[in-house]
């Protein structure tokens, strides 16, 4: 636990207007309710989803000249609304099509030719004919970092089982729900930290209960709210 508390101090407080060379790799943007997520390396910006209430400029000055690839979890507003905005200001963009786009513009968008790269790996592909919630596609980076998207709990059961043992960080899923983020996943992944992108004072995400479950799991807890953007460093 110390050694994720450093480096989140280190990273957390670096300036808006960082370098091309950043000390982190991984970056919950601050977008208010919704979701934006980066991993960034020196010649490319791997996103999942892209949307939220503000949009997070920051990101545009470390992947403008950078080629860009986008994977969604779903197709909510807030997890999709700022796609048009972004790739109008980048130098190279496309979405790998996970699963069909049900939205029609996405269907314009430029697809990815090359596959996932092997450090995201798709832990389920969502219920075929759920709701937008439960067709969350789920991804797992560098076995590191779980981003579920809205999945539900009960989407949840099929796919706990298949996760490693020991993951560092949980994005919680539905922006801390009570939806999502099971007592059974919290069991079986031992995660370190938690990290709610949300806005608790307008939508009360994280929910209690989702905090009552972190707590009992001895799960820490990081607030895009509360902090701004977060920034990690993966070994």
């Amino acid at each position: 636990m110390k050694k994720i508390s450093v480096i989140l101090l280190i990273t957390v407080l670096l300036p808006q207007n960082v370098s091309e060379q950043p000390l982190f790799d991984f970056v919950i943007w601050n977008v208010g309710q919704g979701l934006w997520t980066s991993f960034i390396t020196p010649q490319n910006c791997f996103h999942i989803d892209m949307g939220g209430e503000v949009f997070p400029q920051p990101v545009v000055n470390l992947c403008r000249k950078k080629d860009n690839f986008l994977m969604l979890t779903h197709e909510d507003w807030d997890h999709v609304n700022f796609i048009s905005r972004f790739k109008n200001q980048v130098f190279s963009f496309c979405l790998f099509p996970t699963k069909p786009p049900a939205k029609s513009y996405l269907n314009s968008l430029t697809k990815c030719s090359k596959p996932l790269p092997p450090f995201i790996e798709i832990v389920s592909r969502g219920k075929p004919k759920g709701s937008e919630n439960e067709q969350s596609v789920v991804y797992l980076l560098k076995n590191q970092i779980l981003i579920p998207g809205d999945t539900t709990k009960k989407e949840e059961i099929k796919w706990t089982h298949t996760l490693p043992r020991k993951i560092r960080f949980l994005i919680l899923a539905h922006h801390g729900s009570n939806t999502s983020t099971s007592s059974q996943l919290l069991r079986r992944a031992d995660f370190k930290m938690a990290i709610a992108s949300a806005r608790k004072k307008r939508y009360g995400h994280p929910h209690p209960k989702v905090l009552s479950r972190l707590r009992k799991a001895q799960v820490g807890l990081l607030q895009t709210e509360q902090m701004g953007h977060i920034y990690l460093e993966l070994p």
